[in-house]
């Protein structure tokens, strides 16, 4: 439900930068790049068979969402 609130938000409002990662500041983990909550979430969209390249559309529709 989060993740529609988010989708759903203006591009410039810091926990949809937060969420697609578009934060100028910060550093890497050694060894590889931060999971973000993004890819947490694109895990669980998988688990359900919802399909990954249109989530953000159906979470626009906040009826559709629920």
């Amino acid at each position: 439900r989060w993740a529609g609130h988010v989708a759903r938000m203006s591009n410039d409002i810091f926990p949809k930068r937060r969420f697609y990662g578009e934060l100028q500041h910060g550093q890497r983990c050694h060894g590889g790049q931060k999971k973000r909550l993004k890819d947490s979430l694109k895990a669980s969209l998988k688990a359900f068979s919802i399909y990954l390249d249109t989530w953000e559309q159906s979470a626009i529709d906040r009826s559709t969402w629920r």
